[in-house]
């Protein structure tokens, strides 16, 4: 047998209480991606996954408010975790653009954190 997978409940489940943080685990085709944060320190409101699907690996598209901070921000917070396709820079481009658009609809202020080849992790904070 394999091993455990991030998307079965218990596993899950499993990993929120190891990281001591709520976790959602996004749909996908392929390897899931997850969003984790801590309840005393934000609220989520929401965790979009519309046309996760559709991309290679899914995504999670977390609408959250800090605590004590909500009300100073022009728009909602949105938080996205995805892996691009790693076979077609083209492809990864049509996939971040979707990714784009699902935090545009908030209002756009987004945090996201993208994997595309070459390998290595990029932070982006869209005003």
């Amino acid at each position: 047998m394999g091993p455990a997978h991030l998307a079965a409940p218990e596993q899950a489940r499993a990993a929120g209480e190891a990281l001591g943080m709520e976790l959602y685990v996004a749909p996908s085709r392929r390897l899931p991606v997850a969003v984790a944060w801590d309840p005393e320190y934000l609220r989520v409101e929401d965790v979009e996954t519309r046309y996760a699907t559709e991309l290679h690996h899914g995504y999670a598209a977390a609408r959250i408010a800090p605590w004590g901070l909500a009300a100073g921000l022009p728009a909602p917070l949105v938080a996205v975790s995805a892996h691009l396709i790693p076979y077609s820079a083209q492809q990864a481009a049509v996939e971040a653009q979707i990714l784009a658009a699902r935090v545009y609809r908030h209002g756009g202020i987004g945090l996201d954190r993208r994997r595309h080849q070459p390998r290595g992790t990029m932070w982006y904070l869209r005003w």
